[in-house]
């Protein structure tokens, strides 16, 4: 309590001799004063309506744009005319991974028995931009990863060296500083995923 008092003083005095030099401002030009007083209460409540503009812009973007999610299983007709891998049956939207602009879909059972382990569907405002689908092989010392852009209505095929152990290690599609991404054609592709479904 000894304390508080002469921290408050400490504090208020300040303001106490604002409010003086205010007040002898005042009785010396009334007019001045005032117009000055306008003029920084216009500013403020410009201020305040550019503060309230940026905090809300994003929640009014949203609404006039609003992100459409609706890519999950019911889109896979879809994604089978483009050539699309499709999303498995039991595969379920993850909660820990992802952002709002970016979805996970994993299999859900956790079997490890499928060369489709992951897909990721990226968005912007307007929709989706991108998927992509990861393909492993416990056997196998590599990942094959499929990639559909929807802006260019294109599918691209890669191989990477050395496998990731876990998702997590290319989050957000970005391969590791020492894994080696080569491209290859849909008939390599499809060639390696048949040689893993007969083992």
């Amino acid at each position: 309590m000894a304390i508080i008092l002469p921290v408050l003083v400490f504090m208020l005095l300040p303001l106490v001799f604002i409010g003086v030099g205010y007040y002898f401002d005042y009785k010396h030009d009334k007019r001045d004063f005032l117009s000055t007083l306008k003029n920084f209460a216009r500013e403020l409540i410009k201020l305040a309506a550019v503060t309230a503009i940026l905090a809300f812009s994003g929640k009014f973007i949203y609404h006039l744009f609003p992100l459409n999610y609706d890519h999950g299983k019911g889109f896979n007709a879809t994604r089978a005319e483009a050539g699309v891998p499709l999303l498995e049956a039991e595969w379920k939207l993850s909660e820990s991974a992802g952002s709002r602009y970016t979805q996970w879909w994993m299999d859900s059972t956790n079997s490890g028995r499928r060369t489709h382990t992951l897909k990721i569907i990226n968005y912007n405002l307007l929709g989706p931009t991108q998927e992509l689908d990861y393909f492993s092989n416990p056997g196998a010392s590599f990942r094959l990863e499929s990639q559909y852009d929807y802006r260019a209505d294109s599918m691209s095929y890669s191989i990477i060296k050395p496998k990731s152990n876990t998702y997590f290690n290319f989050a957000a599609a970005q391969p590791q500083p020492t894994e080696i991404v080569s491209l290859i054609t849909k008939e390599e592709f499809e060639q390696i995923l048949r040689e893993w479904q007969l083992k």
